[in-house]
């Protein structure tokens, strides 16, 4: 055999007996990461949905438990309320007909309720931001560092992808109201 057939074989062994492997364990740990992410916020959209609040315990809760994935998260929430208008004729009679409006709060909004400036105790009613019966309630997540298997990935086709590989949106109708 000559030199160039050997180093081809061992370059194929080395490929074969570690580097594959070890991508394919980055790769398995990315899907894990996304399950327990993917489960982490259905659960907790699901109970903001049935409960019909937010409060600062179940917002910290998430974080927590998308900290334990060991991945680093963005969370953005999004609150669409329906609002029926009545419409006016010019001279100011109803005309029989609404509008229908939505209004759309984000982060910026919900985030003072939770965690105001001066904040009373976390279990307090004033740091529940509360939602309607029939609201749209949503997260998306999407993570902010690179996943091991992109790692992999970039340095076996030598390229350089940003993170943020994982997103997962998830939500729904509210279905109860807290009073």
């Amino acid at each position: 055999m000559d030199t160039i057939s050997k180093a081809f074989v061992l370059i194929l062994a080395i490929l074969l007996l570690y580097i594959y492997p070890l991508s394919d364990s980055a790769a398995r740990e990315d899907d894990l990461t996304r399950v327990i992410a993917f489960e982490t916020i259905t659960r907790f959209v699901d109970n903001v949905r049935d409960k019909g609040v937010l409060t600062p315990v179940m917002y910290e809760q998430l974080q927590k438990e998308l900290a334990a994935s060991g991945q680093e998260f963005d969370v953005r929430m999004e609150h669409k309320h329906k609002r029926y208008v009545p419409v006016y004729d010019d001279q100011g009679r109803f005309g029989e007909k609404y509008t229908v409006e939505d209004e759309i709060f984000y982060n910026a909004q919900i985030f003072p309720v939770l965690f105001p400036e001066n904040p009373p105790p976390p279990d307090h009613r004033d740091r529940s931001y509360r939602l309607g019966a029939g609201d749209f309630f949503a997260v998306s997540v999407q993570s902010l560092n690179r996943t091991p298997a992109g790692v992999w990935q970039d340095a076996l086709n030598g390229t350089n992808t940003p993170g943020g590989q994982l997103f997962m949106p998830y939500g729904g109708m509210v279905r109860n109201e807290d009073s």
